[in-house]
């Protein structure tokens, strides 16, 4: 994917560039090893089109990624960080073997929304966090 001038992306619907520059990020953090997707995570700079995301559930691993995810998960409450955290959550899932990409299962809904309140899903986080730690220990 060649690179547009910024008179080329001014001049796209935003629809188009959206997924323009979507597509750009996910090539940009496909080219990251797991590490450099990690330390993105851990200075809180996941950019708006969610491409660490997709990028750490294919190369992350349950000894390396899952609880650097976990703790992005646990120490982004409110509304908006939701599709961050749905996203985190899909990838996570997908590391521990566990994918839900329709997000049914109740630990999943528990872990990515706050609608039963910050404290139902901080409760849900040590589920998933003992899951994580059986994963890797156990």
């Amino acid at each position: 994917m060649s690179r547009k001038t910024n008179k080329e992306l001014a001049k796209m619907h935003w629809k188009d560039r959206y997924e323009y520059e979507a597509r750009a990020a996910v090539n940009r953090h496909d080219r990251l090893s797991e590490r450099e997707l990690i330390k993105i995570i851990e200075r809180n700079n996941v950019g708006q089109y969610f491409a660490v995301w997709s990028a750490l559930g294919r190369k992350g691993t349950v000894a390396n990624a899952a609880m650097p995810m976990w703790h992005y998960l646990q120490r982004n409450p409110g509304k908006h960080h939701m599709l961050n955290r749905y996203h985190c959550t899909a990838a996570l899932f997908q590391i521990l073997g566990m994918p839900d990409p329709a997000s049914k299962s109740d630990l999943r809904k528990g872990v990515q929304w706050d609608s039963h309140g910050e404290e139902a899903r901080q409760e849900a986080l040590l589920e998933l966090r003992a899951i994580i730690e059986e994963r890797q220990f156990g």
